[in-house]
């Protein structure tokens, strides 16, 4: 059995990170491409060889000429939640991009739209779909090196992507918004607690940066069970691209390096992926990575078409992704304010 999925969106991500898993999906066919920009419609319906008449320029008139299951959108930011309730409001199950909305308070009316109609919406958090995230949450969950005490996450990268267009125009927490909400996931998907507080919060621009709004900031979360958690990150760095996690715990640490990078763009299976744990009288001991048959977009899809058959609810949730969102709106007030701020634990 397959579902019928309309794309809304066609520019770097769209392409780039969702078309080929689409078309190459056993479980997923597509009804319709839509986008505002009719020069990228023509480019895909050119390049790509999809028929032009299921190329449209709205949500709207896709839906109203093609029979679909469901919707995925991957356009700017501020159209996420006006595109999630138009699709709902006609019944269709949603796959939104990371981050799930610019507002808590649209993101909680979209999650209400869900759950009224019965229908899912799932917020495609990535991140949380590869091997050594898989495997890092295992480990902290089964306490392999004893109680959790605090996670340090790093990620430093140039993004060109990141100074100009929609991000740009929309906000000036550029970073915190469209990047760091990964690590703040990352952070509550690996160790299973949720933020309480964030204890600080600061943004800044070094000389160099060309973008117009703040695209480096170091983080300080105080989670459940007292564990602290630090995340700095810039997509204004121009050395070597580098992501890591450190995870402080009782017996020993558990330490990984992520995907290699350059110019933003992973290089899916050229950089050997390790998790690395260690013990304070035995030394480093590298540790097997989880085996999946389908990691990132594909591992997305797989799970929003078992959730809508099985109807059940994802993992990556729009309602679990409320929880995300809350310590990036704490971030950002904390910044502004200088001064702590409690994340939003109570939603709806």
């Amino acid at each position: 059995m397959t579902f019928k999925l309309i794309q809304l969106g066609l520019g770097a991500r769209g392409i780039g990170g969702w078309f080929i898993p689409i078309q190459e999906s056993k479980e997923w066919e597509p009804a319709a491409y839509v986008d505002a920009n009719e020069e990228r419609l023509n480019f895909v319906a050119k390049n790509y060889s999809v028929p032009r008449d299921l190329c449209f320029l709205s949500l709207e008139e896709a839906i109203k000429n093609v029979r679909a299951d469901a919707v995925l959108i991957v356009g700017p930011t501020s159209i996420h939640a006006p595109m999630a309730l138009t699709a709902l409001k006609a019944d269709l199950h949603v796959l939104v991009e990371k981050p799930f909305t610019n507002t808590m308070e649209s993101a909680k009316e979209v999650v209400r739209e869900a759950d009224e109609r019965g229908l899912i919406i799932m917020v495609g958090q990535n991140f949380r779909f590869y091997r050594t995230a898989r495997t890092i949450r295992k480990l902290i969950r089964e306490k392999f090196v004893g109680e959790l005490g605090a996670v340090i996450f790093n990620s430093f990268a140039w993004f060109e992507h990141y100074r100009h267009g929609w991000r740009q125009d929309e906000t000036d927490d550029v970073y915190v918004i469209n990047q760091a909400i990964h690590y703040f996931d990352d952070a509550r998907n690996m160790t299973g607690l949720d933020a309480v507080e964030c204890i600080s919060a600061t943004s800044w621009k070094p000389k160099w940066s060309t973008g117009r709004g703040y695209m480096s900031i170091t983080t300080v979360f105080k989670m459940e069970n007292d564990v602290i958690a630090i995340f700095t990150g810039s997509c204004d760095s121009k050395g070597k691209p580098a992501t890591t996690w450190r995870f402080e715990c009782s017996n020993g640490t558990i330490e990984a390096e992520g995907r290699g990078l350059i110019e933003g763009k992973p290089l899916r299976g050229l950089i050997e992926e390790k998790v690395m744990v260690s013990f304070k009288d035995i030394g480093m001991l590298e540790v097997d990575l989880i085996p999946m048959e389908m990691e990132g977009e594909r591992y997305l899809l797989h799970e929003f078409y078992d959730c809508i058959l099985r109807k059940k609810e994802p993992e990556t949730s729009g309602r679990d992704n409320l929880k995300s969102q809350a310590m990036v709106h704490a971030a950002i007030e904390s910044f502004h304010t200088g001064k702590p701020v409690k994340v939003q634990r109570e939603f709806i």
